[in-house]
């Protein structure tokens, strides 16, 4: 038996990087071992929901004081961790190297492509970040599924920092060394987001799953050893690349709409992001299609970011207006013409993967869009300006879709990296299995 200790901060059946690289690598993993997913939940989701998911067993941060005892009770023989700023990462991060534990990870969306232009963020942007983080803070939120859990946002964030302190308190023993830890740890955050820069050698793994060159790069740059990375690909977009080679010329004339949210209010760009404004470009979007003739409209919020419950509250006045949070992208955007969204994000890459004409309905008036700066998204800058758009953006995709498919394939690659993780992985588990023994 192989045991695997994965960090995450929700259930596995709500999608992000790491529950779609799980939920794809596993069944075929399990063929060639015997292997046991511990997967510990980050945020404070509680532990009355009895979400079906047999292939894993829930683990719950609360109930370990630190990073050393969870390794300590569960002995696994790998820990999953993602590479960067993530708090409770970084503490099994320093658990593992104290423990000698291997561990792996993949590189979560990083590349010198990334979807806002950094650069560009004004100090203005910068200050609003500032007073954004601090209203976050201080809400709550809610899941589709959960609406019964009230998350913290500024509580969640409190645990995680209590828990990586407590971790190296353990490890260290004093608070003489505890403290100088810490604050490099957000010195370097501070840096990271002052100068739009990665640094990862303190956060590194034995292995690194790259999506592409680019990435590759940039970790390098950031001090991650070059035989640690084999870039495979992204599993984030196999079953995207699956699907777009199963759609159909379209049968009727339903014109079905997906506006993809984005959580932007982090600003990783310069953006007049704020709930206001948010609010707006929600209710202009259900006002102009909740009773459009062959016109269905569906919402779809970011799967963790994002308030269920405040959307439901925006559109409860639209009684045709299709709303969802966890339901899977890949299958949203089979069943849709055209996508509609604020800005570059995930879910808006794997509709580019997918052949999907996109609008940026540029609202928040983000600078340094990936999708506006490569010519792969056709711009909307007000709601006089969408008709405009909706006559013309299949037409501005299919002139531009020679560049838009060379860039898919360098970035994203050709749809098969999950059999290159299988591979790797499985000669990775298979070299500690030998050392160990197991």
């Amino acid at each position: 038996m192989f045991k695997i200790l994965v960090i995450n901060d929700s259930f596995p059946h709500i999608n992000n990087r790491t529950t779609i690289f799980f939920n794809n690598i596993i069944p075929h993993l399990s063929k060639l071992i015997e292997v046991k997913v511990y997967w510990l939940i980050t945020d404070g989701y509680g532990q009355k929901h009895n979400v079906i998911f047999p292939q894993y067993e829930y683990l719950f941060m609360s109930d370990f004081k630190n990073a050393m005892e969870t390794c300590e009770k569960i002995k696994p023989d790998a820990i999953y961790h993602l590479v960067g700023l993530h708090v409770v990462d970084y503490a099994f991060v320093i658990a593992k190297k104290i423990l000698k534990i291997p561990s792996f990870s993949i590189g979560e969306g990083y590349s010198e492509n990334d979807h806002f232009d950094v650069r560009q963020q004004t100090m203005t942007a910068k200050k609003i970040q500032i007073l954004e983080y601090i209203g976050q803070f201080f809400e709550t939120k809610s899941i589709q599924d959960q609406k019964d859990v009230k998350k913290s946002r500024g509580m969640n964030f409190i645990k995680k920092t209590l828990f990586l302190i407590k971790t190296i308190k353990t490890v260290n023993r004093s608070w003489v060394k505890t403290i100088p830890i810490m604050w490099e740890f957000f010195q370097i955050g501070r840096q990271q987001a002052k100068k739009g820069f990665h640094k990862f050698s303190k956060f590194g793994a034995d292995i690194i799953f790259a999506e592409n060159m680019s990435q590759v790069k940039l970790l390098v740059t950031g001090g991650i050893k070059r035989e640690n990375i084999v870039m495979v690909g992204s599993p984030v977009f196999d079953n995207a690349f699956a699907k777009r080679k199963q759609l159909s010329e379209k049968i009727n004339n339903k014109l079905n709409i997906l506006f993809i949210t984005a959580n932007i209010s982090g600003l990783q760009g310069s953006s007049k992001w704020t709930k206001s404004k948010r609010n707006q470009i929600t209710i202009a979007m259900a006002d102009r299609f909740d009773n459009a003739p062959n016109t269905t409209l569906t919402i779809k919020i970011h799967p963790i970011s994002e308030n269920y419950e405040e959307y439901e509250n925006i559109l409860e006045p639209f009684k045709n207006v299709n709303l969802c949070q966890i339901d899977y992208i890949v299958d949203l955007l089979e069943k849709s013409d055209i996508v509609i969204t604020p800005c570059t994000s995930t879910a808006a890459t794997i509709a580019l993967v997918m052949k999907k004409p996109i609008i940026i309905w540029n609202h928040f008036q983000v600078m340094g869009d990936l999708f506006l700066r490569k010519g792969f998204a056709l711009e909307c800058k007000n709601k006089d300006e969408i008709e405009y758009c909706l006559e013309n953006v299949k037409e501005f995709t299919d002139q531009n879709k020679e560049k838009i498919d060379k860039f898919v394939k360098e970035e994203y690659g050709d749809g098969y990296a999950t059999q290159r993780i299988i591979t790797e992985l499985g000669k990775w588990i298979k070299n500690i299995k030998k050392n160990k023994q197991i």
